[in-house]
């Protein structure tokens, strides 16, 4: 019996030894490799999915900017367009005389001018300005009259909305 239990606590012994032995291979010479290997894997994977959350971000914020722009009614995006045309005969400079008018329901001519003048505009700028707006439709000319002692020049009110927005976007 002695040698029985010998003979298997030699057995165990071994086993035990070369499982000692394994786990000190696997700890000292294979893990460091293994695990740099399991990060570079894991570095790879987490840049891959970063640079697919990046694109997925990108494409969610420019349909969310989308969704956010108000949407024309197809008689708006004619106005719109209309406006637009109009508005790029106007210089940049000029564009001063029109936020003057978007800003103020009405104004009147001479305090318009003066306006203008006092701001840097010439007298060529401002003949081109009465032009521009005699020959087009964004602002109308309101003549004196039994109501009004004065001439003013105001934004046609369909055009309001969509010229505040190109003035906006001139910025």
């Amino acid at each position: 019996m002695t040698q029985a239990v010998l003979m298997i606590g030699t057995i165990v012994g071994g086993y035990l030894l070369l499982y000692g032995l394994e786990l000190l291979w696997n700890l000292i010479v294979r893990a460091p490799v293994a695990l740099d290997e399991e990060r570079a894997a894991e570095i790879a994977k987490l840049g891959r999915m970063k640079r697919e959350g990046e694109g997925q971000i990108e494409a969610l914020l420019l349909e969310n900017s989308e969704l956010k722009k108000p949407r024309k009614s197809a008689v708006e995006q004619i106005r719109f367009e209309e406006a637009r045309a109009e508005f790029e005969k106007f210089d940049r400079s000029e564009h001063k005389f029109l936020m003057l008018l978007v800003t103020h329901q009405e104004v009147r001519y001479d305090h318009l001018k003066a306006q203008l003048m006092s701001s840097g505009f010439s007298d060529t700028q401002w003949s081109a300005v009465i032009l521009k707006v005699q020959g087009g439709s964004l602002v109308e000319r309101l003549d004196a009259s039994a109501t009004r002692s004065h001439n003013a020049f105001t934004i046609n009110p369909i055009y309001r909305d969509a010229l505040s927005e190109l003035l906006h976007a001139a910025k």
